[in-house]
Parts: C-alpha cells; structure tokens; sequence
C-alpha cells in the first residue's frame, strides 16, 4: 500500500506541470504482442501516419521482437553486419524509417515509441520518465542519459539507443533498452567483416560498451520490466487526460481488418527494394594479388560499375562489366557467374565470386 501511494505521488508530481484543459487531452498506451520485427515497425507507421494528432495528444507503443537486426533509414547494411551470422542463424534484416543507427533485437529488449505533435516533441522528456520510472521500481538501478540520448547504466554502459523522425506537424522518438538480451549474439551480429573496405557517406554507427539491465545480482526480465513501463505511463497520463486508453494488440489483429492499410506497409518494408534498395551508394575495393584492385560501385543496391586496376593483362573487366545492373547480392551474383562459362572461367570473376564466399562464410 505504501509503495502504491508513493508511486501516485510521484506521478502526480512528474504530470503537475501542465495546467491544460485534460478533457482536450487524449492518450493512449499501446502494447503489441507480436514478435515480428516488421508487424511491429508497421503498426508503428501506421499510428503515426493515421492519427491526426493534436498538440497534447500522445501515443506510446511498447513492443519486442525475436531475433533480427533493425538499420537506420539511411545506413548500409553491409557495413553494419554481419550476414554470415545472421543468415546461419535466420536472423532477418529491417530497414526502419528513422535515422540512427543499427540495433540487435530480441525478447531481451524492450522498444518504446513515443509518437506525439511535433510542438511536443521531447526525447528528454521520454528518456526521463524511462529512467524515473525504472529507478522508482528497482531502486539498485543508476540510469542516466547523455547528450545523444543514449540511456547509461551506472554513468558508463549502455542500455539504449534512440531514433526519431519528423515530418511538419508530426514526430516520434523511439528507444531499445536492454534487459536480458543475448549479449554474444548482440556483439556477433553488429560486426562487418568487410566494413574496412566499403567507402560510403551512409550514416555509421558509433560503438559503445553495453550491457544490461539484469544482473546476476538482481535479475529482471523484458516482459516484466515492459509491462511495469506500460502501467507507469497510463498512470501518470490518467492524472492528466480524461480519455486515456490502453490498447493490448495480438498479433492476429495486426491487419486490414483493424488497421486499413497496414498490409501495404508491412509489403513495402519487407520488399527488397526498401531494405537493399535504400542502401546508399557505396564502392567495395577488393585487393586481388600483388597490386590488383577490382572495384565495384553499388548504387541502389545494384552493381554500377566494375573496374580493375592492375598491371597484368589477364585482368581485364571485359567480361566481368556484364554484371552491371545486377543486384549487389553474394547468392544472385554467384549464380549469375556459375551460369555463364565465359564468366566462370574469368579471373576477375573468380575473385569476385570468393568475395562473395567471404562476406557470407560462417566463422
């Protein structure tokens, strides 16, 4: 009963500062219960896109997912990760269409979208409330946050990340935090081996140690830590809006049925031409032997341009230019070369195929 009445306090004191009319005041909580990256980043597009939100309405949505690695919208996947892990361990790739940078998920970590009017707009104010509320319940816990809205457990580790996107009259901000996730598996799939010879202007993640939220000491799982977080935030908006709702969304009702549109959605951020064909432009440099240097220009995520510099007349590009127009892929380029004998009997290709063969050799 007394740790009841100090929580009320306490969101009666974080929700004070507003003395607006609470009846023009609408928010809703939102917790999905599918564990599908794309269902999930689907329903986040579709809240933001089709609800005309007013400048104190809010809605936030907690979700996880299964194992997958989530990129910034214009980030390249190449540089970021490592497909011969995440394809030995069906991992699937998303593009989102935020900014920031590239994220493991499992149901060890907890996504949290804060969709509002854009005067209203304010990670601080997000990453607050995150961090008030989970010291409030798990007193052990000294969590901050620093200049890039990173969440930091005891001033050092990493716990969360965020992203945000804007248009005129709209915004979201949304944020990881890791609870229990599979740290090894965390490190394995954000590791390029090839990032070192790809040269881009695509927006690059920027490393830090991370850990979690759970200890050996003081164990926590995602579902408890989300639904505590979830319970919070309807509180504290309770004090403040009338019209508070709470909406628990099963994974059968993540359709057209309940949310015209969402199918085409979910299409266009499964399709190749959003998660490989938003890659920015990009070279890949290969050295071959000695001074030889086969290059390729990928734009749209297909191959533009091969180019070889050597001293030796035996690599020639003559052959190898066919391949332009194909799509930078390590099973479609391959298969392409394996096909044609002229190819297949080129050095150049032969070069190009182990690439290939090294970009999605499992370690």
């Amino acid at each position: 009963m007394l740790k009841t009445f100090k929580l009320l306090r306490w969101l009666q004191r974080k929700s004070s500062a507003s003395s607006l009319d609470s009846s023009r005041r609408k928010s809703t909580v939102v917790v999905s219960h599918s564990d599908s990256i794309f269902d999930n980043l689907a329903l986040e597009d579709w809240l933001y896109e089709n609800i005309d939100y007013a400048p104190d309405d809010r809605t936030v949505l907690f979700w996880r997912n299964r194992p997958c690695v989530v990129i910034g919208k214009f980030q390249n996947q190449w540089m970021e990760c490592n497909s011969s892990v995440m394809k030995a361990k069906s991992i699937p790739l998303a593009r989102r269409k935020s900014g920031g940078g590239a994220v493991y998920h499992d149901m060890g970590n907890i996504n949290v979208s804060f969709i509002t009017h854009r005067e209203k707009h304010s990670r601080r104010d997000n990453l607050e409330f995150i961090c008030d509320s989970l010291m409030f319940r798990w007193p052990h816990l000294d969590l901050s946050f620093n200049s890039r809205h990173d969440i930091l457990l005891n001033g050092k580790y990493k716990v969360s990340g965020t992203a945000a996107r804007m248009t005129r009259t709209k915004a979201y901000h949304h944020c990881t935090l890791l609870v229990d996730s599979d740290t090894e598996l965390l490190h394995s799939c954000l590791h390029s081996p090839i990032k070192g010879k790809i040269e881009s202007n695509a927006s690059q993640s920027l490393s830090s140690p991370v850990t979690m939220l759970s200890n050996q000491d003081h164990p926590l799982n995602s579902e408890q830590v989300m639904h505590a977080l979830a319970d919070d935030y309807q509180s504290r908006c309770s004090l403040t809006c009338q019209d508070t709702q709470v909406t628990h969304v099963e994974i059968r009702d993540i359709c057209d049925r309940c949310y015209p549109g969402i199918e085409e959605i979910k299409g266009e951020l499964t399709s190749w031409q959003w998660v490989y064909g938003r890659t920015p432009k990009f070279s890949l440099n290969q050295s071959i032997e000695g001074d030889t240097t086969l290059n390729l220009s990928v734009e749209g995520g297909k191959i533009c341009d091969i180019t070889v510099k050597s001293h030796y007349p035996d690599y020639t590009t003559d052959n190898i230019r066919t391949l332009i127009g194909l799509p930078f892929c390590p099973v479609t380029v391959p298969f392409v070369i394996s096909q044609d004998k002229t190819l297949s009997n080129d050095i150049v290709c032969s070069h190009l195929v182990k690439l290939f063969k090294d970009l999605t050799a499992v370690s």
